[in-house]
């Protein structure tokens, strides 16, 4: 049977984590596709060799992340044994073919569209000033690429977003905090849901819905759009965006 094998590290690479030999047999929720792994982590180094129990063969970033969600499982069970975080850094592939597939720290779709930014970053971090939630949402941001849990994390940069907009008067009433921020960035609630939320609910409340990579695709750069609209409404005096500049955002 065809192997690949995955190598990376364990973060923090300081912590040099050693864990006994394991192994494990895994089946992606979303495909049905099965398959063995053997975990050697030593040093902080990070072999893993995976064993297709299924015919056929997963599209590479769908493949890599199952493998990478298997092997935090494995360093989330020693971290809470030991009383610390871990994570893993898949970097490398070695194809049955012998072909080395190497993987990046970004999403594609997002990285071939830096330029349409709307706001340097220089500004962004003035904009801190004016609002404390903004760090909070892009930190959310950050977690909705490194995490195996994106559309939890997308929904969350939302709601951090919505923090601002949040008035005293309102009590424990969300609703009106929600309008504000749909209002003054442009965005219906229907393409919220539609492009994020539906997606987020599951995981929000304990359980786990497997998303495609199309769906990931579209979930990240959605959460992407409204973090453009609000950069650019906190770094222009914090007025409603111009309709004819940023049209409003339906499903």
């Amino acid at each position: 049977m065809e192997k690949f094998i995955f190598n990376g590290s364990v973060l923090p690479e300081r912590e040099g984590l050693s864990i006994p030999f394991t192994t494990f047999t895994r089946m992606d929720e979303l495909t049905n596709y099965k398959f063995k792994t053997d975990l050697f982590v030593s040093s902080g180094l990070v072999t893993a060799i995976v064993e297709p129990l299924t015919v056929g063969i997963l599209e590479p970033f769908r493949f890599k992340t199952v493998v990478e969600e298997s092997i935090r499982a494995i360093l989330d069970v020693h971290g809470y044994s030991q009383g610390k975080a871990f994570d893993v850094d898949i970097k490398t592939c070695v194809e049955p073919s012998g072909e080395v597939r190497e993987y990046g720290i970004g999403v594609d779709e997002l990285m071939k569209d830096t330029s349409s930014r709307p706001v340097q970053s220089s500004e962004i971090i003035r904009a801190f000033s004016k609002s404390d939630y903004l760090p909070i949402a892009l930190g959310d941001l950050r977690e909705s690429i490194k995490s195996g849990h994106t559309a939890f994390y997308c929904y969350r940069a939302l709601e951090s977003i919505r923090q601002h907009f949040y008035k005293a008067e309102d009590g424990d009433k969300r609703c009106h905090s929600w309008e504000r921020m749909r209002d003054n960035l442009n965005i219906t609630k229907e393409w919220i849901n539609a492009r994020i939320g539906d997606y987020a609910v599951p995981s929000r409340h304990g359980s786990s819905k497997p998303m495609s990579n199309m769906e990931i695709v579209i979930t990240i750069k959605s959460a992407w759009q409204v973090m453009d609209r609000f950069c650019f409404y906190l770094t222009h005096d914090s007025k409603s965006l111009d309709q004819n500049i940023w049209p409003v955002l339906k499903p």
